[in-house]
């Protein structure tokens, strides 16, 4: 139920900053800081589910935190880098890179929840500025001349 509940806490937040944006560009960035913004606003909540996830296992003995979560967390910066390469924002991408490009955000943004568990003081807004500017440049179409 902590799963469901957080999830949709997540959700609610994160949605709407996204899809008041008008390019996939902005899309992206959105959604870099507003997850990293989401963790840092609410941490003890966050610590708490990451806490509680961390070790459950499946039936079948895979993590149930993953096996749950990937999917569909993963479907809105897929839908986003898609979009980007389809309107001329993005480099093309085939469907699996933007799997891999896709696993590689929400990597990074994962890592900056452990990163904040550790160190309690980590400057949030130059840690943020920095994931937007290496995905920025990563998704970036190259200009031909």
């Amino acid at each position: 139920m902590v799963n469901f509940e957080y999830y949709m806490a997540w959700q609610s937040y994160i949605a709407p900053r996204i899809e008041a944006q008008k390019t996939p560009k902005e899309m992206l960035r959105l959604y870099i800081e507003s997850n990293l913004t989401f963790v840092d606003e609410n941490r003890q909540h966050v610590f708490a589910v990451i806490e509680m996830v961390s070790n459950k296992r499946t039936a079948d003995g895979k993590l149930r935190f993953a096996a749950d979560h990937d999917e569909t967390i993963l479907l809105p910066i897929e839908n986003i880098l898609t979009l980007g390469m389809q309107e001329g924002f993005f480099r093309e991408f085939t469907r699996s890179s933007a799997r891999v490009m896709a696993l590689t955000i929400r990597n990074a943004i994962d890592g900056f929840t452990i990163e904040l568990m550790r160190k309690p003081h980590l400057d949030v807004q130059e840690y943020t500025r920095e994931l937007v500017t290496i995905f920025d440049k990563s998704t970036k179409k190259e200009c031909v001349t």
